[in-house]
């Protein structure tokens, strides 16, 4: 399976503390924040990722060149901002399979690929699978049926008791190949809310304390800096293991 990484934002409100850095290559413990994401792909099984990146595309290129751990790395690159779904339109020629795992490239959340892979092939296609963590965070809420589909979805605010949005999707190219090109287009606020209303959306839903990590905001990315370092010092300075030995 293919990997799609969104690591094409602009960053503007982490450049008080980022500079012109991608908010994807920022270093935490040792390592940067991209390569938790890129252990979980590899861990799903995925041979070939495409990286969707705009603001500081040279970066990524010279930080990770064409290959990480035996994984290939293809680039897309947008040259005026796109959004996510726009940017997910531009690399749907990289992707070489019937589905992908997408991932917003600022927030991190531990759950099983492997797992959730598994409840995406068992599901009618042309279809896309959402992770959705029944919790209380701020962020992009789903309702849920009792049977897991996913009803509703929000980017911004708060809908009610429901579960939020990780930012972890596999999606069939069939409906990749729906979003238009070459505009701006929001995943989360235009394209999202036509597959819900036609029934393409299905949850794997996590519940329980699952860490949710965002380095989109300042306080949030402190927030990760000090759970990282917990990690750091079980694991050691630089060290994915606790990402690799868990949630399989």
């Amino acid at each position: 399976m293919t990997g799609v990484i969104l690591c094409g934002g602009q960053g503007t409100r982490m450049r008080q503390i980022t500079g012109d850095v991608p908010k994807s290559l920022l270093q935490v413990q040792g390592y940067r924040f991209i390569d938790l994401l890129l252990t979980q792909l590899r861990q799903a099984g995925c041979s070939r990722v495409v990286l969707c990146t705009g603001h500081g595309a040279d970066m990524f290129v010279s930080e990770l060149g064409h290959s990480w751990n035996g994984m290939e790395l293809v680039y897309s690159r947008e040259d005026t901002p796109l959004g996510t779904g726009g940017a997910l339109a531009l690399a749907k020629d990289q992707i070489q399979d019937d589905s992908a795992f997408v991932l917003n490239g600022d927030t991190f959340c531990a759950c099983s690929f492997v797992s959730m892979r598994r409840v995406h092939v068992g599901t009618t296609s042309p279809h896309m699978t959402m992770a959705v963590l029944v919790n209380d965070y701020d962020y992009g809420h789903v309702f849920l049926t009792d049977v897991g589909l996913a009803q509703l979805v929000s980017h911004f605010g708060r809908i009610g008791s429901s579960g939020i949005n990780v930012g972890i999707y596999i999606i069939d190219r069939d409906l990749i190949e729906s979003i238009p090109n070459g505009e701006f287009v929001s995943l989360e606020n235009s394209v999202f809310p036509r597959w819900i209303e036609s029934g393409q959306i299905h949850a794997y839903t996590l519940y329980g304390f699952v860490n949710l990590l965002d380095v989109g905001k300042p306080g949030p990315y402190l927030d990760a800096c000090e759970y990282l370092r917990e990690k750091s010092s079980t694991f050691g300075c630089g060290s994915l293991d606790w990402v690799d030995s868990a949630y399989r």
